[in-house]
Order: C-alpha cells, then structure tokens, then sequence
C-alpha cells in the first residue's frame, strides 16, 4: 500500500482543484469508489480508475448562485458542482445537531 499513513488527513479541496482533477481523471460511480473516511489515503483502486477514464468533463462553466439557473442546468442534462465552508463546528452537528459560525 503506497501512500499509506496512520494518520486520517482529508482537508478537502478547493473547486478549482477539483474541476481540474476532473478533467483529468474523470469520476467513477460511488458503488465503485464509496467514500469510506477509514481509506481516505490509500489510492483507489484501478477499476475506479478505468471507468472514471469514461466520464471526465471537457468543459466547465461557471454557474451563478441562483436557483433557476441552477435548475435549467439539471434540466438540460447538465451537472453542476458546488464548494460548500465547513467550520470545525461541523463536526459537532452528530451530537447536538447544532453548527455554529465562528465570529472570525
């Protein structure tokens, strides 16, 4: 297992980022891939990467935050993505369902 730490490390990523890794790579089905917080450093593995060789984006556009904009996309066959700030208070939510924004 190369790449392989003890430590649990996902710090997420930025939109760019991931558009990019997109274009490069493509996406797989999540019953190929599931996301599993226990395997976030170990590479997946290549039958992941074979299929995700068949749905890579070749074009990205940028999409106002508007809901019916956002709508016509799905409508028209189109997916969008979007990046979410999650505080370290996020975590929390599982216990008491609350999240709160820092003052910072």
């Amino acid at each position: 297992m190369e790449n392989y730490s003890l430590t649990i490390s996902d710090a997420g990523c930025s939109m760019t980022c991931a558009i990019k890794l997109l274009e490069e790579f493509g996406s797989c089905l999540e019953s190929v891939c599931p996301y599993d917080i226990s395997r976030v450093n170990i590479q997946p593995d290549d039958e992941a990467y074979e299929q995700a060789e068949n749905h890579k984006i070749n074009e990205a556009l940028h999409v106002n935050i508007d809901l019916n904009e956002m709508k016509s996309c799905l409508a028209q066959g189109f997916p969008f993505a979007f990046d979410l700030k999650l505080y370290n208070s996020f975590d929390n939510a599982a216990k008491n369902g609350i999240v709160s924004i820092p003052n910072t």
